[in-house]
This record gives structure tokens, sequence and C-alpha cells, in this order.
């Protein structure tokens, strides 16, 4: 059925991205500020932080962090063009 496939999809994603040695971090594009869902162990590797410190953020707010000055000019843009 459509439902088993897409179930199965998913789980295959969600393998992908855990064995993965990249950094990974699935946001939800569709809300404001894209608002972090998920995070992969190789991230919390690679920053130090742990899959809880990334709760109740949004990619935004780590680009806000990251970027400084520069990072009105890129929210606007994104929020414009997508």
């Amino acid at each position: 059925s459509q439902r088993r496939e897409s179930e199965r999809s998913l789980r295959l994603h969600r393998r992908v991205i855990e064995s993965s040695g990249v950094g990974v971090i699935v946001a939800d594009i569709g809300e404001p500020g894209w608002p972090i869902i998920e995070v992969n162990a190789a991230l919390c590797r690679l920053t130090g932080r742990s899959a809880s410190d990334y709760a109740r953020r949004t990619l935004f707010s780590l680009l806000r962090d990251r970027q400084g000055g520069g990072y009105m000019d890129w929210e606007t843009s994104v929020g414009e063009s997508g």
C-alpha cells in the first residue's frame, strides 16, 4: 500500500541520516524561522552539543548566532524566495 511504502521510505531516510558521518540538521521550512526537527549524532559530535541543545531552536537562530551581522539580509532573501 501507499502508506506502507511511505513508512518504509521514512525509515530508510532516518537510517541514512543517522549513519552519515556528516552533520545533518532537518528543519521544517514551511514554518517561520525553520524550526529544527531533528539532528544526527555526527552533528552532535562535530559541534560538541547534544541533540537536546537543538530542541526548540530554529535554523535561523543558529545562523544568527554563527553569522552575526549578515544574517538579516540572508533571512530576508530566503523568506522572499522560498
